[in-house]
């Protein structure tokens, strides 16, 4: 691997809260009562600013790919822009990285090995589980205005189609923040479940876990406003 230092040295430019500490996740109650779907507040809001700003300069250049669904590219249900990035293979102790997204996202996969083990606490039938993150991954996605996954989805499929991973959970950062409120004062541009009856706001560092299968359909608040960048990624067990 060669070292990129000079990488490291712009991350060091601003003030790092989560670096090298231990963090407990607290739950947000007040968010998402009476509901399995659990978020918590990434204390690091400059990582998302610096990710916010990276990620948006990748699109801008053309580097991000479109999104697509199970049934591969259909910009009727959804148009995003993304970045796929590795989040288990880095040490954030090396202070070495192999590009520039690879070190910041470091500290993000430290965030959820934290969240896991608490979503794991609070589901005892889970939590001797062995739990693999779906190809290591890390997805950015990143929404210019107007743009959204426009139809209901739930995120569980076949083990084959992800190597043999089952997707049970679902993790989702979004990483800006979206001010806006409908006519009801419900929030725009986050994400809305409709069958527990509640819309997340996009809230910079909200971490949101909730289970993969399909009492739990979503479907994104479009903004036609402002733009919008998430990270996410799926877990659950391998099946061999």
């Amino acid at each position: 691997m060669t070292c990129r230092s000079h990488t490291f040295e712009k991350y060091k430019e601003f003030p790092i809260s989560y670096q090298y500490k231990p963090v407990i996740p607290t739950v947000m109650d007040d968010v998402l009562d009476g509901t399995d779907i659990v978020a918590w507040q990434f204390p690091d809001l400059d990582l998302c600013d610096w990710l916010y700003d990276k990620i948006k300069t990748i699109h801008e250049e053309g580097n991000t790919t479109e999104g697509v669904v199970a049934g591969g590219l259909d910009p009727k249900q959804k148009k995003s822009n993304e970045v796929l990035t590795d989040i288990q293979e880095v040490n954030p102790q090396n202070k070495c990285w192999p590009t520039e997204l690879d070190g910041p996202t470091a500290y993000i996969f430290q965030w959820l090995q934290s969240c896991l083990l608490e979503y794991k606490k609070m589901n005892p039938m889970i939590i001797h589980s062995p739990w693999s993150w779906e190809g290591g991954g890390c997805q950015f996605q990143y929404y210019e205005p107007g743009q959204g996954f426009f139809t209901q989805h739930f995120e569980r499929a076949a083990p084959t189609i992800h190597g043999g991973l089952l997707r049970e959970a679902v993790w989702m950062m979004y990483l800006n923040d979206i001010d806006e409120t409908d006519a009801e004062g419900d929030p725009i541009g986050g994400t809305h479940f409709p069958q527990q009856k509640v819309t997340i706001p996009c809230k910079k560092g909200l971490t949101l876990f909730w289970p993969a299968g399909w009492t739990y359909p979503h479907v994104g608040s479009v903004t036609d406003k402002n733009d919008k960048l998430i990270a996410t990624g799926w877990m659950g067990p391998v099946i061999n």
